[in-house]
């Protein structure tokens, strides 16, 4: 069973273009459509822990 998480996105100067929360994580979409190309900072919490991946998009 998973607690409620958080997806957010953020582009290269820091703006939060992306901020949604989920009941179960067994299967999320993020699309980049309608942003420019360049990279991105996409930001799980869960609980007390947080993870932040970068995303290249082309």
């Amino acid at each position: 069973m998973y607690d409620k998480f958080v997806l957010s996105a953020r582009n290269q100067l820091g703006q939060e273009i992306f901020r949604q929360s989920y009941a179960s994580p067994m299967h999320i979409d993020l699309t980049l459509e309608g942003n420019t190309a360049g990279l991105y900072f996409v930001e799980v919490m869960e609980n007390n822990t947080r993870s932040v991946f970068k995303v290249v998009k082309h």
